[in-house]
């Protein structure tokens, strides 16, 4: 509780700061937020094309107990782990973001604007349902000029917007291997505030053994209008999983032998995951002496997570994790020389993660080998600058400093502390050049930096008692560029593409030892080299018949890299599909019903850094029918998917440089699933 009253006093205290620096400056009325706005408006604020996800795409989905289906189909992203929910889904942006077997690393994860990644660049996305979700904005450059430590670009989820009505809805999700999903949603407003109350409840059996899990979310939002442009909204989130089972990873023999299967040891350590968590935040927007647009936000977030991993020494995890911060944005404009936009701001993060480490008996809880308190601050400040020209071309020049301080402090071994500090400069650049009306070409250029989280750093491969931290683990450094072009013609809706170039020194890759496999170490690469392009088409055939076509193609591979003797200069990087292919047929109205077809297509990756395993490439087809029926009291929604409709076998999940070859997680064949929504 003291934690969050810190936190409340000094992010207040802070909230209105950046406004002193620009108070001298004269300039007129204009409103930037670099994460929102970029969003609404890509093409006359974004300083490099932002993939918007619409609302009509994510309710197709929303029967769906992960966010994956809802992005796997944007070029450059690669998904994994739909159906492991003790692993979370996992996301790449381009390369980035999959080096865990857990989580995301290297993307920054925000909701309404609002970090959901930890300050050491962690992020778990088990507390965001597509039933939540109005928008997603992805980020795809690189951008650690404009939200500090990742080497990844960014994704926010923007909730759905309060109502104006006193409406509520009822879901009710039904789908294959005794899936459900039930959400009940009520809504309110008056002169001065609005609000609404989310509960929501998942269960699946999982289609493999050992793999079910039950998540409870309660969510609660209010958005106060005072005067003038004055805006106040107060965001309340809880998470409660009982229980997320984990089915581990097979080799290729256990696969053939029995998809559903589970690994032995898996079951036999009762190998899996519960979790608690609690959000609060605060997000203020003003116009202040009609000059200056302030975006302000506070939050707090506590998070209890127990695991048992398939392994005796130290396989049983308790962690209790204090998270929060706040940031000020300000933006102003002026004339002078051209349509100027500037922004300038600052971000403090605080991360404390007391992380105990047990033997794993079997399922029970044995003897204390870890306990440390482990901490991570971060302290950014940014500025942003935005030039409009009248031909309507844009220039954009973004900088960054942030200070990292890293400390671990033994409770097993009292007066053991290790410390790091890290500072970085993230400069970035833009131009943006209107060619005629309604096509643009733009490039960008950004210098990245990602530092090891706090797991990373904790588990050192030479000391695996937990003594000391890992010395040998540094942080990561990247240079990216990008060229692309953006347009529209008549039936064309859309066309984009994009050539990106991404090089990186001191990559860091997970592995596992022999002795305790399951447990995941890391160390850095020498350098990477990432190249690659992505094309995106969405228009109208014949008939009302809409289409939107995606391609990526990715050639990531290792340009400096030896492990012992071996030397791995040439090596495709583990788990990104060189060939990325995408298709969507939509019918609107087709009798009353929308009719919508989905092919994904993905080319043979390679589940380790030596290149020996080969994953081969699958195809996968999803088909939905939706059907709305109005009345003057309740309107509702119909849904049915079946995904995966050939019944093609594929992996939902893969394990990179696991020991022993376990790095299968095979996917389900053929899902049903039907969603009924009642508003009224």
């Amino acid at each position: 509780m003291n934690c969050i009253r810190n936190y409340t006093y000094n992010g207040l205290i802070f909230f209105f700061l950046p406004v002193i620096c620009l108070a001298i400056q004269d300039s007129i009325s204009y409103h930037f937020d670099p994460i929102s706005v970029q969003g609404k408006n890509q093409k006359s604020q974004s300083k490099s094309p932002v993939h918007i996800i619409q609302p009509s795409s994510l309710k197709k989905k929303s029967n769906s107990l992960t966010l994956n289906s809802a992005i796997e189909s944007v070029p450059g992203i690669t998904v994994f782990s739909d159906e492991n929910f003790a692993q979370d889904t996992r996301i790449s942006i381009r390369g980035v973001g999959l080096r865990s077997s857990f989580g995301i690393r290297g993307v920054k994860v925000f909701l309404d604007g609002v970090p959901e990644s930890t300050p050491d660049g962690q992020a778990q996305l088990d507390a965001i349902d597509l039933m939540f979700i109005n928008t997603i904005n992805i980020f795809k450059s690189p951008s650690s000029s404009v939200f500090g430590n990742a080497s990844g670009a960014a994704l926010n989820f923007i909730s759905n917007p309060l109502s104006d009505k006193s409406q509520n809805k009822l879901n009710i999700c039904l789908g294959s291997y005794n899936s459900k999903k039930l959400n009940i949603e009520l809504n309110g407003f008056n002169k001065i505030f609005k609000w609404r109350l989310n509960g929501l409840h998942k269960f699946s059996k999982g289609f493999r053994q050992h793999s079910s899990t039950e998540s409870n979310i309660l969510n609660l939002s209010t958005e106060f209008i005072l005067r003038g442009s004055q805006k106040f909204k107060i965001s309340l989130n809880n998470l409660f999983s009982p229980f997320s089972y984990d089915p581990g990873g097979l080799t290729l023999n256990e696969v053939n032998e029995d998809r559903r299967r589970a690994r032995t040891a898996n079951i036999d350590y009762r190998s899996g995951e519960s979790v608690f968590q609690s959000k609060f935040s605060l997000i203020y927007n003003s116009t202040i002496f009609e000059k200056y647009d302030l975006r302000s936000h506070l939050f707090y977030k506590g998070r209890q997570f127990q695991n048992r991993l398939p392994f005796e020494s130290g396989g049983q995890s308790e962690l209790a994790r204090k998270y929060g911060g706040f940031s000020s944005i300000v933006e102003k404009s002026s004339t002078i020389l051209s349509n100027n936009k500037t922004s300038i701001g600052f971000e403090y993060l605080d991360q404390v993660d007391l992380r105990s480490r047990y033997d794993n008996m079997q399922g029970e809880k044995g003897q204390l080998v870890y306990k440390k308190n482990e901490s991570y601050k971060s302290l950014g400040l940014f500025l942003y600058n935005i030039l409009k020209f009248k031909k309507g071309h844009i220039f954009n020049l973004a900088i960054r400093y942030d200070l990292n301080l890293i400390s671990f402090e033994d409770y097993v071994l009292i007066g053991d502390r290790d410390a790091r500090e890290y500072h970085n400069f993230s400069p970035s650049t833009g131009l943006s050049l209107e060619i005629f009306r309604d096509f643009r070409l733009f490039s960008n250029f950004s210098q990245n930096f990602e530092t090891p989280t706090l797991y990373e750093l904790g588990n050192d491969p030479q000391n695996i008692s937990g003594k000391g931290i890992n010395n040998n683990l540094e942080p990561q450094n990247s240079f990216s560029g990008e060229l692309g072009f953006e347009g529209e013609f008549s039936d064309l809706k859309k066309v984009r593409g994009t050539f990106f170039q991404t090089r990186t020194k001191g990559e860091i890759i997970p592995f596992e030892l022999s002795g305790i496999p399951g447990r995941t170490f890391y160390r850095n690469s020498g350098k990477t080299l990432k190249n690659g392009y992505e094309l995106e088409l969405i228009g109208t055939l014949i008939n009302k018949i809409n289409y939107s076509l995606s391609y990526t193609n990715s050639n990531f591979r290792f340009t400096d890299y030896k492990i012992d003797d071996e030397n791995l200069m040439g090596n495709l990087l583990p788990l990104i599909p060189k060939d990325n292919f995408h298709l969507e047929l939509e019918r609107i109205d087709f009798f009353g019903i929308d009719v919508s077809i989905n092919i994904l297509l993905k080319s043979k990756i390679y589940a380790d850094d030596l290149n020996e395993q080969m994953i081969p490439g699958y195809r996968k087809v999803d088909f939905m029918l939706l059907k709305k029926i109005e009345t003057l009291k309740v309107n509702s929604v119909i849904k049915l998917n079946i995904d995966n409709v050939l019944g093609n076998d594929f992996y939902d999940n893969i394990r990179s440089n696991a020991w022993g070859g376990r790095y299968f997680e095979p996917a389900h064949g053929r899902y049903f699933s039907m969603g009924l929504e009642l508003m009224f």
